[in-house]
């Protein structure tokens, strides 16, 4: 025979149990396709034709690229063409074929079964294994319908025979019952247990010999089957579990098995931990949480929290399991938490409560997910610096950071006492199999070894220069020279000038500085890259980074806390939707002096951060005159003091209130006060100035006063604004012009200049 219908046969390339398999030319797309005809002697089978068809039909209703394709059914010639694979089956490249390959075939079949089909016959003999890596699953001739009923379906066979291939049935199937995902599950497991050991995990003879003596058959596990052949413990455990019903599906089971290829760790449990036990913890104790203390320097935004640290310390991954029911505020889990307790400066914290599900990184909100909790079981995975949330069973957060944490204890978070906790199972990972180029230097810098793990990072950035691995090897590198040396890191960092990753130059550099305590060069770098970069993917990395500063500034320096707050104003104005930060503008905004040249908050932070460019490129023109050329407050009293016209003075400061005049808001408290010490003398001016409210940042009216009775501290010198520091010279040079002491007037005279002199911003 020359042709079958339009199609030329080229050779024979295959004989089934019910058709023969052809290679032939396709005239109409002019390729070579399979063709497979049903066996002449089987044409006078009506059941058998139907059959034949219906395996055509039923992987023509399938699309997957593991299952083979349909091109064309002839329903009166009784054949059908389909794509022609090079390759051999499984059965004989068995020895030497990967796990990949077996991924293919479970993720074909968890494909069929979301479409309600079963395979029934999943054998080697009928997976193809392409020249190109094709895996091509075939045979779907006793391909049926899940049967959600369970229930007996009329087979296209003799009636009493049961379909399949015995080694690959599941006893049930054997013994007479229904097919089901289980029929498929088992067959996976029967040839991962081949691929694996080279044999079957049973040995059965004969459907009835099985049948008399299936309950005397135990299966023998892979490893100890194979021990010569280096079987890993999970493969073992995957083909177990297949062959003992030990998967509801064939999702579990592809799960386990890109766990393994993608050589995540095991779990191993490490202890558990009851926040009952006080044996378990090694802090346990009611702190006090302070933030913005450098913009209030007051209690208002204080609270008391319970927080509990471990005794234990655990390796860079861990998994935390618990379950927790919330009836009051929420509960907090403490991961990557220094030995030394002292807050929440350090470390992650996931917060979970009513109002939703919350990260912090160093006691910054960095991550909110609006899902209330009141009760769930609880996962958390920490490797690395990647954490993940599961709330029974589902992801809700999955969050990575570039900036390494050194902590390695756990711990808890509590408001209020409204929640139970089960115990906390911790399990400590396992080396990862396919341990990722930076594991080894990460640990190295976890551990402080700062040496290895630099010349560890500068290899990797060799070896994979040119790509995101190399990029993060050099940021790291930088990182560990912090410990080392400024001047290095700050060339370490500029390796990634021009590069894919430049805005990790930027983030490297200002870290540098912020080491050296330059605040003003930090923002710069910062600044300059959110301008250069403002949607680049490193970007989030960056915005991140000046939220914690932010936060970090507002607790320990006003100057700082300001210089952060304006870079987040003019360039991440979203960032302030969230309350969390949003509180750190209020508790500012209420707590600095009112300018009525400046209508809104960053022009303000520009203002007393003496930021000429900033105001320039804002349209602050107001704002940017007053700071290059402050107006005199009540000019005429001014210069009736510059010509210590003392009668006319008092004849103006009449015009006042004792109560104008005692406010230390108003510059008429300063300028009576320079008035009583020309006219009556130093010790009527100090009593005067004596009527001062103390507060460590007095406003400019009251910082003659402050510095007078000796209560502007060091402290203060170093936080104080340009604006500030010029007031406070221009009224020392009236005061002791007016008190005639022509030495320190001279001396107050030479400092503003240099003040004035050496701001550049």
């Amino acid at each position: 025979m020359q042709n079958i219908g339009n199609y030329k046969i080229i050779k024979s390339i295959g004989k089934g149990g019910m058709g023969d398999v052809y290679l032939v030319e396709d005239p109409v797309c002019q390729r070579e396709v399979a063709l497979k005809q049903i066996r002449k002697e089987l044409l006078k089978h009506k059941n058998i034709q139907e059959r034949f068809l219906r395996e055509a039909r039923v992987a023509a209703c399938l699309t997957h690229p593991s299952i083979i394709s349909i091109y064309s059914i002839d329903e009166e010639k009784i054949f059908y063409t389909m794509p022609y694979v090079e390759g051999k089956t499984l059965k004989a490249v068995l020895a030497s074929a990967s796990i990949h390959v077996f991924l293919q075939v479970c993720q074909a079949i968890a494909y069929a079964h979301s479409k309600e089909i079963l395979h029934r016959d999943l054998k080697p003999e009928n997976i193809i294994v392409g020249k190109f890596g094709e895996v091509i699953i075939i045979d779907w001739g006793l391909a049926d319908s899940i049967d959600v009923e369970v229930k007996v379906k009329k087979e296209f066979t003799k009636p009493g025979k049961i379909v399949g291939t015995l080694p690959y049935m599941t006893p049930e199937r054997v013994l007479g019952g229904a097919a089901s995902v289980q029929t498929d599950i088992y067959a996976l497991g029967v040839i991962l247990y081949q691929l694996l050991t080279l044999k079957f995990p049973f040995k059965r003879t004969t459907v009835e010999h099985f049948q008399k003596n299936w309950k005397s058959e135990k299966l023998t596990p892979p490893i100890e089957a194979a021990p010569y052949r280096d079987i890993p413990i999970q493969l073992n455990e995957i083909s177990v579990k297949c062959l003992t019903k030990g998967y509801k599906n064939v999702s579990e089971m592809i799960k386990d098995l890109q766990t393994f290829i993608e050589g995540k760790p095991e779990w191993v449990l490490s202890t558990t931990l009851d926040i009952h036990h006080k044996k378990d913890w090694a802090f346990q104790e009611n702190i006090l949480l302070a933030k913005h203390i450098a913009l209030t320097q007051g209690t208002q935004v204080m609270e008391w929290v319970n927080m509990m640290i471990s005794k234990t310390s655990f390796s860079e991954n861990i998994r935390l399991e618990t379950k927790a029911a919330i009836t009051g505020q929420g509960v907090g889990f403490l991961l990557g938490m220094p030995e030394a307790v002292a807050g929440l400066e350090e470390g992650y914290c996931i917060w979970l409560g009513p109002e939703g599900i919350t990260l912090f990184r160093s006691n910054v909100e960095v991550y909110h997910i609006n899902q209330p909790t009141r009760e769930a079981k609880i996962v958390i995975l920490k490797m690395d610096n990647h954490l993940r949330l599961y709330l029974d069973g589902h992801l809700v957060l999955n969050y990575l950071s570039l900036l390494p944490s050194f902590g390695n204890r756990i711990g808890v978070l509590s408001k209020d006492t409204l929640f139970e906790i089960d115990k906390i199972s911790i399990y400590e990972g396992s080396t990862n199999v396919m341990v990722k180029c930076l594991a080894i230097p990460d640990a190295f810098l976890a551990k402080k070894l700062y040496p290895q793990a630099l010349a560890e990072y500068r290899r990797i950035s060799k070896s994979f220069a040119g790509r995101a691995e190399g990029r993060e090897a050099l940021f790291k590198a930088g990182i560990t020279l912090l410990k080392i040396s400024f001047n290095q890191a700050h060339e370490e960092f500029g390796k990634l000038h021009g590069t894919p990753s430049e805005p990790l130059e930027y983030l490297g550099k200002s870290l540098v500085y912020k080491a050296l305590k330059d605040t003003i060069e930090e923002a710069k770098c910062l600044e300059l890259a959110l301008r250069k970069y403002p949607k680049h993917p490193l970007t989030p990395t960056l915005v991140e980074h000046i939220i914690l500063r932010l936060h970090e500034a507002s607790f320990y320096n006003r100057v700082d806390a300001y210089h952060f707050a304006l870079i987040c104003q003019r360039f991440l104005p979203e960032i302030f939707s969230k309350k969390e930060h949003q509180a750190i503008i209020d508790s500012l905004t209420s707590h600095w002096e009112r300018l009525p040249f400046a209508a809104d908050t960053k022009t303000a932070l520009a203002f007393w951060l003496g930021k000429k460019l900033a105001l320039a490129e804002m349209g602050a023109s107001e704002a940017l005159k007053e700071l290059e050329n402050p107006t005199l407050p009540y000019p005429e009293i001014w210069k009736l003091l510059e010509k210590k016209e003392w009668e006319k003075a008092a004849k103006s400061f009449a015009k006042h209130s004792k109560k104008e005049l005692q406010d230390d808001t108003s510059p008429l408290f300063y300028l009576y006060g320079c008035y009583l010490r020309g006219s009556l003398g130093e010790a009527h001016a100090l009593k005067h100035f004596s009527l001062v409210n103390m507060t460590p940042f007095p406003q400019t009216a009251a910082i003659l006063a402050h510095f007078l009775l000796s209560k502007i501290d060091s402290k203060w010198k170093i936080s104080a604004f340009y604006y500030e520091k010029i007031s406070l010279l221009k009224q020392l040079i009236l005061y002791y012009h007016c008190g005639s002491d022509k030495k320190k007037e001279t001396q107050f005279k030479k400092e503003l200049t240099r003040v004035k002199t050496s701001n550049h911003s």
